[in-house]
């Protein structure tokens, strides 16, 4: 696959496919109503690509590991059954056409199916594929010198913006699963904006960024200023954000004082031994090609 053409315009369109899940999906699971518009069109091609993506799982190599070293797997029937026992389930659940299914079902049904918009968030768990492989970081290494502390630092700071962005798309979604009659966490904000003629309940932009805001200073532990949870529920939920943000902020801190302090003696050779690497081809004038090659030869075997 990795000098396959094909394969890598693919890995192109499937990597546009992820981000629009890992950005858009949050956004319809917890603010927008389900209808027939241009970004329903948009999910139900990305969709498609998904499902295209695990029909060509079936006959995509994978590396395994040998007395040789890493090897690619070659053997149709195996790649199959490889591909079953690790990801078919979950690429599987994710596809199934939850949007499609409600609105089908008329608005009467789609009123009863509002919870089920809940299980649209699985489609996130796709991400996992890029994080445990870690491909991608290595696309991005391979074609330029890049220092590892920079990469590092801005990779913590991309999944501080995207976790608040999931919790804020969560905390947002509590509005749709209790009921108007009930003290919400959106009151205050709504009797600040009424005298100036503005219903915030009314505008999906207000309540994500009200909701942005909550997760914001609840992730960087700053604590509660204007609004909180007002009834079970969002307690609940408020509960999980603070374990989860409390949980993802302590990783984050402990993993950029680790970048500070220099991270481990094994990692600092690896640095720079690359960092020489990268002097040595600059100093030869070597071709971007082969450049590339020696990065990704350096980068697969790290740890061998």
């Amino acid at each position: 696959p990795d000098s396959n053409r094909f394969s890598h315009l693919w890995q192109v369109v499937t990597n546009f496919a992820l981000a629009f899940v890992a950005l858009v999906t949050p956004l319809q699971v917890g603010l927008l109503e389900i209808r027939w518009d241009a970004l329903f069109v948009i999910t139900w091609c990305v969709d498609i690509i998904f499902m295209i993506d695990m029909v060509l799982q079936f006959v995509t190599m994978y590396p395994k590991t040998t007395a040789r070293g890493l090897e690619l797997e070659s053997r149709p029937w195996k790649i199959a059954k490889h591909y079953v026992m690790t990801w078919f389930f979950l690429d599987f659940l994710t596809l199934i056409p939850l949007d499609t299914i409600g609105l089908l079902s008329g608005k009467d049904r789609l009123k009863d199916l509002r919870s089920i918009k809940v299980i649209r968030v699985l489609r996130l768990l796709k991400l996992m594929r890029l994080l445990r492989s870690s491909k991608l970081t290595h696309r991005v290494e391979i074609p330029v010198s890049i220092p590892y502390q920079h990469i590092a630092l801005l990779r913590f700071l991309l999944v501080l913006i995207l976790a608040c962005h999931w919790l804020a798309c969560v905390w947002a979604m509590t509005l749709k699963l209790v009921d108007e009659k009930y003290p919400q966490w959106i009151n205050e904000i709504e009797a600040a904006d009424l005298p100036f003629g503005i219903r915030t309940r009314d505008s999906p932009i207000r309540i994500y960024i009200a909701s942005y805001y909550f997760c914001c200073y609840t992730m960087t532990s700053v604590g509660y200023g204007d609004f909180g949870p007002r009834n079970v529920l969002e307690r609940m939920v408020c509960t999980w954000i603070v374990l989860t943000s409390g949980l993802s902020w302590a990783y984050i801190l402990g993993e950029v004082c680790a970048i500070v302090s220099e991270m481990t003696a094994e990692s600092q050779r690896f640095r720079k031994k690359m960092h020489h690497l990268n002097s040595l081809m600059e100093e030869q004038g070597l071709p971007t090609p082969l450049r590339c090659r020696l990065r990704s030869f350096f980068l697969q075997n790290r740890h061998q």
